[in-house]
Formats: C-alpha cells, sequence, structure tokens
C-alpha cells in the first residue's frame, strides 16, 4: 500500500515538473473569446418569429444575412411584410420544418457553440408528444431568431435525437 501511495507522488511530481517547464509560444496569436450564449439577440424586440403555418412544405435551415433575402423570405414563405431589421448588427436564423400531418410541431433553437473560428447553431424539430391532443391539420411551422453579427462564419445544422 505505501509502495503504491508513494509511486502515486512520483508521478504526480513528474507531471508537474514537466508542466512547470513548458513554455508559451512568444507571438503566438489566439483566437479571440467568445461566449456563443451570448450572440442571441435580446436587444431587440421582437427577436424572434414562430408559427405553424408557412408556405415550405421541405425542410431547411439558413441563415439571412441582407435586406434583400430578408425581404424575400418574409414576402415569399410567410406572406407578409418583413419587419425592419438592421444586418450591421444582427443576423438572421431561418428554419422550416417541412409539412407535417398534425399540428403539435415546432421548432426549437438550441445554444449556439463556437470554436473559436465558428459558430454553429443548432435547432431540433420537436414532434407532439404520443397522447397529445393536435390539431388534424396539415402544418409546415417555422421559427425565425436574430443573432448579434460575430464576424465568425455561421452554420446551421439540425441536432439528430
Amino acid at each position: 500500500m505505501k509502495t503504491l501511495f508513494l509511486a502515486g507522488l512520483a508521478a504526480l511530481a513528474v507531471i508537474c515538473v514537466c508542466a512547470m517547464g513548458r513554455r508559451p509560444e512568444k507571438n503566438r496569436k489566439e483566437a479571440p473569446k467568445m461566449d456563443p450564449s451570448k450572440i442571441t439577440a435580446v436587444d431587440i424586440s421582437p427577436s424572434s418569429w414562430k408559427g405553424a403555418h408557412s408556405a415550405v412544405n421541405q425542410a431547411a435551415g439558413f441563415t439571412i444575412e441582407t435586406d434583400a433575402d430578408w425581404s424575400k423570405v418574409w414576402k415569399e414563405y410567410l406572406n407578409q411584410d418583413a419587419p425592419p431589421l438592421d444586418f450591421n448588427k444582427y443576423f438572421a436564423v431561418a428554419v422550416f420544418a417541412g409539412l407535417h400531418p398534425t399540428g403539435g410541431w415546432g421548432v426549437e433553437f438550441l445554444q449556439p457553440v463556437s470554436d473559436g473560428k465558428a459558430v454553429a447553431i443548432f435547432y431540433r424539430i420537436k414532434s407532439p408528444g404520443k397522447s397529445s391532443f393536435v390539431t388534424q391539420a396539415f402544418t409546415t411551422p417555422y421559427a425565425i431568431q436574430l443573432y448579434r453579427k460575430t464576424g465568425l462564419s455561421v452554420k446551421v445544422e439540425q441536432q439528430k435525437p
């Protein structure tokens, strides 16, 4: 028992000595630190839109970064005029869940994740529970969420169950 304890102390001492001998590389540039949870826009109202009916029958998720694309999505996919948005400060992520046979379906945005080079914005398609009472009509759910610009590339991904 005493031998095992001493061997463990010796291994710990070697690890500490090795770690202390390392020096940081000079002129090494690190990626700017960013908390991806802080990019969701909360300083503008409204900052998100959801609904059960859109003109999109196929599932799709994408970013919107220009006034022209913003207007097009609202006019062609939602049959509404687009609300004003400052694309110098914000970008939007739109997710269309596709055609579903009942109500109770929806889109949920999850916590953004960043590796310092890119931001991944994850979402999931929520289904109604097995014993849920739902509308017996076709639905095409959607959600649009605003985010602050970061200067990093953005990818939109569905989280698989």
